[in-house]
């Protein structure tokens, strides 16, 4: 299995710390993995390593505002485009090597995909698409105070539950959002096709419309998002290989984010 990993990094010192966790987890996946960063600034945070490439833009603070297909950015003025676009470049360079992966995957700079993720996602993806759903994932942070869990993006705890072949799964008509998306080659393909390639939908910001992928609120090609469910004496709950790890743990005390409690139990 070949894989590309597509990572945005908009260059911030203090955040190289969550960067190289992100990418030397992926460089640990144990298959043969392509990563790609794009940033807008020259840097090499992972020397030695040719299965890890740079694309640099000229995105800067400012406070001009101009959209992604402004002609500034047909100019290739980059400098004069609002930098939370930067998180849409891999748009442009995953159709011309979408042949060339078996999967390929989109991530925030601080998202830990690890091994367990992956076999997670080998194990369930086919049986959920074949009944027309996505395979979900969790992002979730750690409160080092009492050492709890807590899922990122959930403000309620999802009750529905669906069986396939003896499965119960969760169905997460929440939030579905985790920070990243990952996509075998021919579902890519068809999503390249797709009018949410090219972020005409609504419900999320600049930056969330790149990681929300095929699977967000009001996109029609799933029915939903599943996560499987393991017994644990009279009760469900979400397995944990379903969660990935915002590194930052910075939504813990916000007062609406992670409030609800990993892994989620089901009566």
């Amino acid at each position: 299995m070949k894989i590309a990993a597509h990572v945005t990094f908009f260059y911030v010192e203090e955040r190289l710390k969550y960067l190289k966790k992100t990418v030397d987890s992926l460089l640990g996946l144990g298959v043969d993995t392509d990563i790609f960063i794009y940033t807008n600034k020259q840097f090499d945070l992972f020397p030695g390593h040719e299965n890890v490439k740079y694309y640099i833009y000229n995105y800067q603070k400012n406070l001009l505002k101009f959209p992604y297909k402004s002609i500034f950015n047909k100019g290739g003025m980059k400098n004069w485009i609002n930098p939370k676009y930067l998180t849409w470049e891999n748009r442009e360079i995953i159709p011309g090597i979408v042949d060339r992966y078996d999967v390929q995957l989109y991530l925030e700079d601080d998202i830990n995909f690890t091994r367990d993720n992956l076999d997670y996602w080998m194990r369930y993806k086919d049986v959920v698409l074949k009944h027309g759903y996505n395979l979900g994932f969790l992002r979730v942070e750690k409160d080092t105070e009492n050492d709890q869990i807590y899922v990122t993006d959930l403000t309620e705890k999802p009750g529905e539950t669906i069986e396939i072949n003896d499965q119960k799964y969760l169905l997460n008509n929440n939030n579905p959002y985790c920070g990243f998306w990952i996509c075998p080659k021919d579902e890519l393909k068809e999503f390249i096709k797709s009018k949410e390639w090219t972020f005409d939908f609504k419900d999320y910001g600049k930056r969330e419309k790149s990681a929300i992928g095929w699977h967000g609120k009001n996109m029609t090609r799933y029915k939903g998002t599943l996560i499987p469910l393991m017994k644990n004496g009279d009760q469900y709950v979400t397995v944990k290989e379903c969660a990935v790890h915002h590194l930052p743990n910075n939504k813990i005390g916000s007062g609406v984010l992670c409030t609800v409690k990993f892994p989620i139990v089901v009566n």
